[in-house]
């Protein structure tokens, strides 16, 4: 998808976090797709010059943020397509929800800006208020000792338990009731996609790759901050539209119908034509 000489193109991948887009439109016949995200902002500094030889270069421009798109057109005058990134259908989400148990997932990198550890502090209250509240952590990081330490103290339902992929991740997702992670901040938010995928409603960082790239609805709710009493009332709200059958499993996951890669593909490849 792009003039720039083979070899500079595929060596620039490793520069950009989205660099699986690429590899996953490559199964849809895409052979030179690069996807854009925020870090061109400090690309365009490069010393080596890569980013201005893709962006002036590049036949196509591709990126899921509308506010990449502008910078791109007022830096260097081109035209950026915007594409969001796409989700794999999961193999088998259940038709309802299990109601022995209430449980919120987060999946995330333990880093700070993930603020896992805050967290786990602001949707204790919620935790503690029902035997059958549960609050599982997946992932795997630097502030992991952290985290395990901040959850030893919520009467043992807050339960981390490691990185996780491919099937058994998918597992987890489909038997969670909501999904909860508000980081410092997010630009697209992949994880949010796999979990509207499997029908759970996500309470999801409100910041600028989020509002670009999903709509607030009773499935999405976008917060700002961490406060206790927010987090409580959101997870409580939700967790009664569930159980009066307000919000379904297969109503969440329809919500995504935009994003299926199939879909994603068939974009790229209009460029391409």
């Amino acid at each position: 998808m792009s003039s720039v000489e083979r070899g500079a193109l595929i060596h620039a991948y490793g520069l950009f976090p989205a660099g699986f887009i690429a590899r996953k439109m490559k199964e849809y016949g895409c052979e030179y797709v690069l996807n854009l995200r925020y870090e061109i902002e400090e690309l365009h500094r490069n010393p080596f010059g890569v980013a201005e030889l893709i962006i002036t270069g590049a036949k196509s421009i591709v990126t899921p943020s509308p506010r990449v798109a502008e910078l791109v057109k007022n830096k260097y005058n081109r035209y950026a397509s915007v594409i969001e990134h796409g989700v794999d259908k999961p193999s088998e989400v259940p038709n309802d929800y299990d109601v022995s148990r209430f449980v919120v997932l987060t999946v995330a990198r333990f880093t700070k800006i993930k603020r896992i550890v805050e967290h786990i502090v602001a949707i204790r209250d919620f935790i503690e208020e029902d035997d059958n509240n549960e609050y599982w952590i997946v992932g795997d990081g630097p502030e992991m000792g952290r985290i395990k330490e901040a959850a030893a103290g919520v009467r043992g339902r807050v339960i981390v338990r490691g990185w996780r992929e491919g099937a058994e991740l998918s597992k987890l997702y489909a038997s969670a009731h909501i999904f909860y992670l508000v980081s410092i901040k997010e630009t697209f938010g992949r994880v949010y996609q796999e979990a509207l995928a499997h029908g759970v409603p996500v309470v999801a960082t409100a910041y600028s790759g989020f509002y670009e790239n999903y709509d607030t609805n009773k499935y999405v709710v976008g917060l700002e901050g961490l406060e206790r009493k927010v987090v409580t009332s959101i997870m409580k709200n939700i967790k009664d539209q569930i159980h009066s059958g307000a919000i379904s499993r297969s109503a969440v996951a329809n919500t995504l119908a935009r994003y299926r890669w199939q879909d994603v593909a068939h974009r790229y490849k209009s460029i391409l034509e």
